[in-house]
């Protein structure tokens, strides 16, 4: 009964609570409606506008960081309009009459402005601020604020730079608080970009452009624009366009081929037009000369790509309508190791080749204009017979599976083209293919180069693919040895390795190939041994067993307890039923610690490992 009487009294007094906390909030609310009461005052001004002068527009030098902060800048987050506690509309918002930024379309490509705007900003209200900030690519800064309804501020264009300018323009209230509906009305943000001067175009050819040129002359242009970036080059003979080239960055180059030859001694006109990003564009004429008749010149004596193993005789041959003032044979030649030799023969039109090698070799004819021919040659000299490297490994090799991972290249050394022929057992071998038969594998690889050379080698091995056999001595699997266990375990083949033994997770010591030990510590045992042939082949084997002290285990713990008498204090039925609930509780409390003690004891004597 005591307790339901406590029970009404304390709901009774969370109800007062929840009432007096109830008044006091109603009373806050009222208040707050009062203080946020007001006028508005609105201030008008002429319309006047301001120009950015030379002596007041000048740009300013200001940390970039603070301007990129300034540009990067969030207008901050807005109250809610209401609480959960007030329920009153808010007063109404003032509607504000956002800026006009007035600046020409870009007239040039891509964005850009070749020709400089004027930017002109209106506040257009009567209260508030208009700030704008203008920043070009090397920091420099303008930046002001207009207030006043109808009052403008204007950037003449001379006050532009080349590049890239940033032009922020934002609104603020009269607390100096920044403005925004989620619209971007009342902040822009603007990239003006300015390039009003013509690509830089330099024109050069390799010996100028009163020199002749045979076959072809081939000009460089280079093109510079520091601003927008070089675009597009275009490329005219004869006043017919024959090329259009994208050049893309600052500086961009690009090669012209001047092919169709002159004409009764006259230059070939050839016209350049490089523009930029901006539409800037400069022109550039030049005039070349082309002379396409060439010496012949012929070698005999060998063919090109020819792979022998005999000396190499050569006969050169030229010829020309006016006459031959030089040939010259210039090359290389290259070892059997690599290394590099240079060839260099005139005069005489005999060339003889003997040592091994590759030659490379280049003969040019010139003739009295200073026209010239070339014509190339490679011959191949191999004496010698292919080297086989690698299969000697495998020589009494023990393998669970064969496959021949190598390539070519890292098996046979030889610099000229070879066939590669192998068997296995054999049979023709194919390197892709996987070998599981077990037993002796007899390899055999034979190589011949273009020339001829040969070279052949062999290897035996052996593929196993048997597990090894692990043998355990002195115990069986489960089995309960009384006092002590010994335990003696080994491979049957002792050409495999017993490679580990753990005895419950500890690692033993393996002498001569075998373990041995003896367990005299009751408890329970698990020995896992691990072993491994040559070919790789594991087994792993476990076995457990258990040893018995003479020592008993604690006896059962059913007279610890006594019967738990108590007399009945409570007055009524109820209270008979809560206290036996409660002896019962206390009992089963009584036997679960018991239990733990004994399990602990238990478990305490199993932990006990060998030594």
């Amino acid at each position: 009964m005591a307790g339901k009487r406590m029970m009404i009294v304390l709901l009774l007094g969370i109800m007062a609570l929840v009432y007096v906390t109830g008044l006091y909030a109603k009373e806050a609310v009222a208040n707050e409606a009062v203080t946020e009461e007001g006028d508005e005052a609105v201030a008008e001004e002429d319309g006047t506008e301001e120009e950015i002068t030379d002596d007041q527009g000048d740009m300013e030098e200001e940390s970039e960081d603070e301007v990129e902060e300034e540009l990067e800048k969030e207008p901050e987050e807005e109250p809610d309009e209401e609480s959960e506690d007030h329920e009153e509309s808010p007063l109404p918002e003032k509607v504000w009459e956002a800026f006009k930024i007035q600046i020409a379309e870009p007239d040039g490509a891509d964005g850009y402005y070749i020709t400089k705007p004027n930017i002109v900003i209106h506040h257009m209200d009567e209260q508030g601020s208009t700030n704008y900030i203008l920043i070009n690519e090397n920091s420099e800064i303008i930046k002001g604020s207009i207030a006043g309804k109808g009052k403008q501020t204007r950037i003449p264009a001379n006050k532009l730079k080349q590049g890239v300018h940033r032009l922020l323009v934002y609104m603020n209230n009269d607390n100096g608080e920044r403005l925004e509906d989620g619209t971007g009305k009342y902040r822009v943000e603007k990239e003006i970009r300015i390039d009003t001067i013509a690509p830089e175009v330099e024109v050069t050819a390799p010996s100028g452009f009163e020199s002749w040129y045979q076959d072809t002359a081939i000009l460089t242009i280079k093109a510079n624009d520091t601003f927008s970036g070089t675009d597009v080059i275009r490329y005219y003979i004869y006043g017919l366009q024959v090329k259009t080239e994208t050049l893309q960055g600052k500086n961009g180059s690009s090669q012209f081929s001047v092919i169709p030859p002159s004409d009764k001694g006259q230059k070939i006109p050839v016209k350049i037009e490089v523009l930029d990003q901006a539409g800037n564009l400069t022109v550039i004429n030049k005039g070349v000369y082309i002379d396409k008749q060439d010496p012949q010149i012929t070698v005999t004596g060998a063919l090109h790509h020819e792979i022998t193993s005999s000396d190499i005789e050569l006969k050169v041959q030229t010829s020309d309508e006016n006459g031959i003032a030089s040939w010259r044979m210039t090359g290389e030649r290259e070892t059997t190791d690599g290394s590099i030799r240079p060839l260099e023969q005139t005069g005489e039109k005999t060339v003889h080749l003997s040592e091994e090698g590759i030659y490379r070799m280049e003969f040019q004819a010139v003739d009295l204009a200073g026209r010239n021919s070339t014509t190339n040659l490679q011959v191949i000299i191999d004496k010698t017979d292919p080297l086989i490297r690698l299969i000697d490994e495998l020589e009494g090799a023990y393998v669970r599976e064969f496959r021949l991972n190598i390539s070519k290249e890292e098996m046979i050394e030889e610099f000229t083209s070879y066939e590669l022929v192998m068997s296995l057992n054999g049979r023709l071998y194919n390197a892709q293919e996987t070998i599981y038969e077990e037993g002796q594998q007899l390899l055999k690889v034979r190589v011949k180069d273009a020339a001829g050379n040969e070279a052949k080698t062999e290897a035996r091995f052996t593929i196993d693919r048997t597990k090894p056999e692990i043998i355990f001595t002195g115990i069986t699997d489960g089995q309960e040895c009384e006092g002590e266990a010994e335990v003696e375990i080994e491979v049957e083949n002792k050409e495999d390795t017993l490679e580990n033994v753990r005895v419950n997770g500890r690692k033993m010591t393996v002498e001569d190939g075998a373990f041995q030990g003896v367990f005299k510590d009751a408890g329970e045992y698990k020995v896992t041994a691990v072993a491994v042939d040559k070919a790789g082949n594991t087994t792993k084997e476990s076995i457990a067993f258990s040893v018995i002290s003479d020592e008993k285990v604690l006896s059962t713990a059913s007279g610890m307890f006594s019967q738990i008498r108590g007399k009945k204090t409570l007055e009524n039925e109820e209270g008979e039923v809560k206290m036996n609930q409660f002896k019962i509780i206390m009992i089963l409390i009584s036997v679960l610690i018991v239990g733990i003690i004994l399990g602990g004891i238990v478990f305490y004597k199993q932990r006990k490992v060998p030594r």
